[in-house]
């Protein structure tokens, strides 16, 4: 009787251990699996790449961003914008079903990831398929939807040798591909926007801040119709540009430290900096015999902080320089934000008196009908159409129709990236107000700007 009762309780220990061996195994699986979608999440697939990649072999990691998911969940809801998470995720499935090893995940919100054990051209012929997927109809519940999406590539072990690192590599691609609004773009690291010593410039921004470091520069724009212009009272117009003078690093280019600023808080500091300082500037040229409007460039950050424009106006009130003498520039993209906050501060700073820009136009979607319904005055036309001007006929017809049309349209126009005097000459001829570029000055510290004026 005992030795039944021992195989019996050991039979028991036996069915209690398989169980708790598989209910471990279902926790582990829903731990690594997206709950909406079925999918691995970010921990299971970053998981299941390593132990892809330790078998040497080549990998091309693929992220995956949908375009304007945002708009999906404010206009139909987060319910339906789950409902097209789950239909985009089926999509991926369907096309990754024929590639051996291929794993999917959603890394969280509208982005997903795949990792194929493919080299090129295998690897390029499965993105023109997902490409050519996301631009049929999505069908969602009894809906056809457009759902775009924009594309990251990174190899490895070419581009990096760990799943960390080539996925991060994958994430800068996909962003310029964002950025230059094309569907796909495969990593560069000459590209790369963001590097390790980014992180540690971030703090010592702040610092920079505060140690007068930082320092504006100007590039004077050279009105082209003196005759036309005679009536105004700015005679001169220049762009303030931020320069920093590390003490220890030296010089810092603005393409080190700007796009990381603009994503993050700090670029509100950095605006707010320039623009005190350069009504300070505009102060000072006038004090010595020079009317001036200091353009200064602002970011969608700055338009969407609803007390903005107070500041603009503490600015000129401390400076005491009337609000015609700044001229506030916003990107083409930026200046189609439409949220209330930024048409708010716009229509406000008009109100006041400041003048607006719009800049690099050319290199974004908007066009002039929908720019004139803004409070600006002036265009700047982006320097990828000026500088190829002389070589490119298409380039030289888009400049010349835009310089008429913004007249039509009651605006000035300037050229930016004028660099010979035959560009200089062209634009004189095509009617162009004012122009800036190394042609005539390159940026100037304030001494030499003051200098140059004189």
């Amino acid at each position: 009787l005992k030795t039944l009762e021992l195989a019996e309780l050991a039979q028991s220990l036996t069915h209690m251990q398989v169980a708790i061996h598989e209910r471990e195994l279902r926790v582990l699986a829903l731990a690594e699996k997206d709950v909406l979608t079925g999918v691995y999440n970010r921990v299971g697939f970053l998981r299941r790449v390593e132990s892809l990649l330790s078998q040497q072999r080549p990998m091309t990691a693929i992220l995956i961003n949908i375009d304007r998911f945002q708009q999906i969940n404010d206009t139909l809801g987060h319910p339906f914008g789950d409902q097209v998470l789950i239909a985009f995720a089926d999509q991926l499935v369907q096309l990754l079903a024929a590639v051996p090893d291929a794993v999917l995940a959603r890394f969280g919100g509208d982005e997903f990831a795949a990792l194929v054990p493919m080299d090129q051209p295998d690897w390029a012929g499965l993105v023109d398929r997902m490409q050519h997927q996301f631009e049929l109809p999505l069908q969602v519940t009894e809906r056809q939807l457009d759902v775009r999406a924009t594309v990251g590539i990174a190899h490895c072990p070419l581009h990096a040798k760990n799943a960390v690192d080539l996925m991060c590599c994958a994430d800068e691609a996909m962003y310029i591909a964002k950025e230059e609004r094309i569907g796909c773009r495969v990593y560069n690291p000459e590209r790369q926007r963001f590097r390790t010593e980014h992180l540690s410039l971030l703090g010592e921004l702040k610092a920079a801040l505060a140690s007068d470091q930082l320092m504006l520069y100007f590039q004077p724009k050279v009105c082209l119709q003196p005759s036309k212009n005679q009536d105004q009272p700015v005679l001169h117009q220049a762009e303030a540009l931020i320069r920093w003078q590390h003490p220890e690093r030296g010089f810092i280019p603005p393409s080190e430290f700007i796009p990381f600023a603009e994503q993050t808080s700090d670029i509100r500091d950095l605006t707010r900096w320039v623009i005190a300082e350069g009504c300070m500037n505009a102060a000072k040229l006038g004090e010595q015999g020079h009317a001036v409007r200091v353009s200064v460039n602002i970011s969608v950050r700055d338009l969407l902080d609803g007390q903005f424009y107070l500041y603009v106006r503490e600015c000129l009130a401390e400076a005491n320089v009337p609000p015609s003498r700044l001229c506030l520039e916003i990107t083409e993209s930026g200046a189609m934000e439409e949220a209330p906050a930024v048409l708010d501060n716009l229509n406000q700073l008009k109100q006041m008196g400041v003048a607006m820009a719009i800049d690099d136009y050319g290199t974004g979607y908007s066009s002039l009908s929908y720019v004139r319904q803004l409070p600006v005055s002036e265009l700047k036309i982006d320097q990828s159409f000026i500088k190829h001007m002389i070589d490119s006929p298409n380039d030289m017809m888009i400049v010349h129709s835009t310089i008429e049309l913004a007249h039509s349209l009651g605006f000035s126009v300037v050229a930016e990236g004028v660099e010979t005097q035959q560009i200089s000459q062209l634009l004189v001829d095509f009617g162009c107000d004012w122009s800036q570029g190394y042609f005539y000055a390159r940026p100037l510290p304030f001494a030499d700007y003051a200098t140059w004026l004189a």
